[in-house]
């Protein structure tokens, strides 16, 4: 007998809540991600660049929608190592407003990842805030969510087994 997760009648939408693209350490364009994930049977896709918080509302088309994000990382006492030899936090922060453009936890010269640099200067951040640094421990990891949600957006832990939490 065949299990269903789902209710057999509905609409249901195929999401990705996490992807990135050549603005930080991803292969494809935003455009080539969308056509993928398109190909693949997703209608949904939540564009995460590592630190780049841009609006990707241009890529929205008939069935399909795309979610502006992005993911920080939060890395241990060994920060500058590989990731993979570390403990490190890695999240995600969703806007729930397409029209939320503001990063939040935003640093104006650290956290530069792999291709980020090329693109920061296409964000829109509160200058009145102070640098939001990040450092590894239970409290500040927490106070960054607690500030993406504060500030409008939905927050998930990234690969918990992978960052050797």
């Amino acid at each position: 007998m065949r299990k269903y997760l789902l209710p057999q009648e509905g609409t249901f939408y195929k999401a990705n809540l996490h992807a990135h693209t050549i603005m930080s350490d991803g292969r494809q364009t935003p455009e080539e991600v969308r056509e993928l994930f398109k190909s693949l049977g997703y209608s949904i896709v939540a564009y995460t660049d590592h630190d780049i918080f841009v609006d990707r509302s241009y890529l929205a088309e008939e069935g399909f929608l795309p979610l502006n994000g992005l993911e920080m990382e939060v890395n241990g006492i060994n920060y500058g190592r590989g990731w993979t030899d570390q403990q490190s936090c890695h999240m995600n922060f969703i806007a729930l407003d397409p029209n939320n453009l503001t990063v939040p936890c935003y640093h104006r010269t650290k956290y530069l990842y792999a291709n980020a640099p090329k693109y920061r200067h296409l964000m829109t951040y509160d200058e009145t805030l102070p640098d939001f640094d990040r450092f590894y421990s239970a409290e500040r990891i927490n106070a960054m969510f607690l500030e993406g949600r504060n500030k409008g957006f939905f927050t998930t832990y990234n690969h918990p087994i992978g960052s050797l939490e």
